[in-house]
């Protein structure tokens, strides 16, 4: 579903094209790849320096889509999203012989976790509640994710840029859980940390 940024843009410029200074230093566009072409070049239609704005968004914005020449409006682009995998794409394509969509990996992986679930939920008859929460997270194709009690989800997601013809990813996703470190874990003492050793 294409969404229109343009009253959203209208409002942050007041309703005409601005000048001086632009009000704000990033935007943060939720919307699918097809859509985000229209709404740089509507920060471009309300004189918007766009030079000045880093436009921030989702793993819809995962799309070849946006390498395209027409969407050169938006390089610099930064997104979070989970890491495609070859495998998974050259699965799909020959499957359905056609890419997959970028949210396919975590449909992949939210698939193959509840066959996990549910055969560990027959041998073990632990409650599915305490399986789906469980501290340790999962490991799925597109990296590591854990579901909290308060039903967020954490998930290792990589940072990646829109450049000329390719996504550079600037940081890659956490592929294995984080380690708590104990909350005692200080150095003590005038050796500090040396009197562990």
């Amino acid at each position: 579903q294409n969404v229109d940024l343009g009253a959203s843009v209208r409002q942050l410029a007041g309703g005409k094209p601005i000048s001086g200074t632009t009000p704000f230093a990033a935007l943060f566009a939720p919307i699918p790849a097809a859509t985000v072409p229209m709404a740089a070049s509507q920060l471009a239609f309300y004189d918007f320096d766009r030079a000045k704005i880093q436009l921030l968004g989702t793993g819809l914005w995962q799309d070849e889509a946006l390498l395209a020449p027409s969407a050169r409006g938006i390089r610099g682009g930064v997104f979070a999203g989970p890491t495609q995998t070859t495998a998974l794409t050259e699965d799909f394509t020959k499957a359905f012989n056609t890419a997959p969509h970028s949210m396919a990996l975590q449909g992949y992986d939210v698939t193959r976790l509840l066959l996990q679930v549910a055969g560990e939920r027959a041998w073990s008859g632990r409650d599915i509640k305490l399986l789906l929460n469980r501290p340790e997270g999962f490991y799925g194709m597109g990296g590591y994710f854990r579901f909290q009690a308060n039903g967020l989800t954490e998930r290792g997601m990589a940072l990646a840029r829109v450049d000329e013809g390719a996504f550079h990813v600037l940081q890659p996703a956490l592929t294995m859980a984080p380690l708590p470190l104990p909350a005692n874990l200080l150095p003590s003492g005038p050796q500090g940390w040396g009197g562990w050793w």
